[in-house]
């Protein structure tokens, strides 16, 4: 089995491929509409995907259910209605791949709820992430990645810990998948 990580930008992603291992096979920028062609090169049945964009739009008002949950355990979001180019990418992609098993993640609801230094700036303290995120996940990362690609792994970790039960969904209407408070 295998898990993608993808954190959907609009002309370019994030990606991360780590297999049962957590050996990371792919970590890298690439166009966003590339995507759809990679992806096909693996079969559905060993492959789960993790998308870091939300895959629905409110059914009314600003937030969708699996918002406001987030909102309620401490971890603020943004309202969809705000990525909206993003969002209709990240539709259209699930369409197209609609063979595969997708989930929509959160990586910074991954990195709070496993206290994987919540606090620092993804932008400005990037190496201290990836060192932290080492350290507490007992993994290594390259060091000269960008942030879109922490977040693109920290989505396929997200789809790792999904594939052996230890997420769990927030949201009925809509669903975010999140690590299991332990």
């Amino acid at each position: 089995m295998k898990f993608l990580g993808i954190d959907l930008g609009k002309k370019l992603s994030g990606i991360c491929l780590i297999n049962i291992n957590l050996k990371i096979e792919i970590i890298t920028k690439i166009r966003t509409s590339s995507i759809v062609k990679i992806v096909k090169e693996y079969n559905p049945h060993e492959l789960i995907i993790a998308i870091d964009s939300p895959l629905s739009f409110p059914v009314s008002g600003y937030f969708r259910d699996c918002d406001l949950e987030l909102i309620k355990l401490g971890i603020p979001c943004i309202s969809p209605i705000i990525l909206k180019d993003i969002v209709i990418k990240a539709i259209e992609m699930r369409e197209k791949l609609k063979e595969y098993k997708i989930i929509e993640v959160y990586p910074y609801a991954t990195r709070k709820i496993l206290n994987i230094c919540p606090n620092l700036d993804k932008r400005k303290e990037r190496l201290r992430l990836i060192k932290c995120i080492e350290r507490k996940l007992k993994i290594s990362l390259p060091h000269n990645i960008g942030h879109d690609e922490i977040d693109a792994f920290l989505a396929s970790y997200t789809a790792y810990l999904y594939y052996n039960n230890k997420c769990k969904p927030v949201g009925k209407e809509s669903k975010i998948y999140i690590p299991k408070i332990s």
